[in-house]
């Protein structure tokens, strides 16, 4: 699973911690420097690690990346939780369905599970899906069991509370583009940052200031380096703690349609955007619906001479992207987790 869904775990287990909740992360073979965030955040953690020799047959689609048997992996977390009562127990992963959930049911009181891809069957009290959909109402439809209470839409988009500080300062988008920031996830194992740095060299335009954000794990940050001190004028962050306040200061974004659409929604930053796996092509043709992105294609479908044209015609419409800034903060305030934890403490 992507960086992404641990930052979204993250933020609503910061919220409820901050209410007095006691909180536990359950994962398997989680990386080094994430397991340390945690800690420095006052989370406890439980780590799996993969099952030597495992046979796997399950037919979801993402089963493989579960490194385990659902069966398994429900067992590993009933004994990891059982020396305290849980009031929920908050699942957010594509190779978990209503078997895995249904065993949950065991060890916590409530089932919330997070899930963006509505292609397997849950059992849950509450499912969280914070994405924006043309089908949005049907999307579901046949999948939850009939008490299953689901919370759907950017509303309830999960976002640190640096963003709720940042929006307060909020300031109006003129639409002139002076600063890019460019982020495509915590791996970019396509290197899709490198893609849009020779994009951004065929528009000759030195002025122009670069930010740009990789995650710990992204395997081409010595070339990215390289290539940002040979171009000047481009700062390379690697794994922020302030992406609110670059987003802030940004003029426009070109990156991935994931999780960090709603963080460039709730600031108001208009951005082109290409889908850099399966689940991220529904989410950027929803949001480009409302007109608050640009959704320039799947990452493999868009090349570089594409990325340097669109961009060129962004850079030189300041109106357009005037309105995209409007379209984008209109739908994301920024308080989705409150929201969301107010669900939790009322349902026990």
């Amino acid at each position: 699973m992507g960086l992404g869904h641990f930052m979204r775990c993250l933020t609503l287990a910061d919220a409820l911690k901050n209410r007095g909740v006691n909180t536990r992360f359950l994962s398997r073979n989680l990386p080094a420097y994430l397991q340390q965030l945690l800690q420095s955040k006052g989370h406890e953690a439980t780590i799996f690690g993969s099952i030597e020799g495992r046979d796997v047959c399950d037919p979801l689609a993402h089963a493989s990346w579960l490194e385990s048997s659902q069966q398994q992996d429900a067992t590993d977390c009933a004994e990891a939780l059982s020396d305290l009562s849980w009031d929920w127990i908050i699942v957010d992963h594509y190779a978990l369905d209503k078997r895995w959930e249904s065993a949950a049911s065991g060890f916590a009181k409530k089932v919330m599970v997070i899930d963006d891809i509505a292609d397997r069957h849950h059992q849950a009290n509450v499912l969280l899906d914070q994405n924006l959909y043309l089908n949005m109402n049907q999307r579901y439809a046949g999948l939850l069991n009939a008490d299953c209470v689901p919370l759907l839409g950017p509303q309830y988009a999960l976002l640190r509370t640096e963003f709720v500080q940042q929006r307060k300062t909020l300031r109006e988008r003129t639409g002139d583009v002076k600063k890019l920031l460019i982020f495509f996830g915590g791996t970019d194992a396509t290197n899709e940052t490198g893609k849009t740095l020779e994009a951004i060299e065929m528009l000759e335009m030195p002025e122009l200031e670069l930010d740009i954000v990789v995650g710990a794990s992204n395997p081409h940050f010595a070339e990215l380096e390289f290539l940002g001190g040979k171009r000047g004028n481009t700062r390379i962050h690697r794994q922020v703690s302030n992406m609110a306040e670059l987003i802030h200061a940004a003029d426009l974004a070109v990156g991935a349609a994931g999780t960090a659409t709603w963080e460039r929604c709730a600031l108001g930053l208009p951005a082109l955007v290409m889908s850099v796996a399966e689940n991220q092509i529904e989410i950027a043709r929803g949001v480009a619906h409302f007109k608050a992105q640009q959704y320039l294609g799947a990452c493999a479908d868009v090349s570089v001479e594409k990325i340097a044209s669109e961009l060129k015609i962004a850079i030189e419409s300041p109106f357009s992207l005037r309105e995209m800034s409007r379209a984008a903060v209109s739908l994301v305030d920024g308080l989705g987790a409150d929201r969301l934890v107010a669900v939790l403490q009322e349902a026990v």
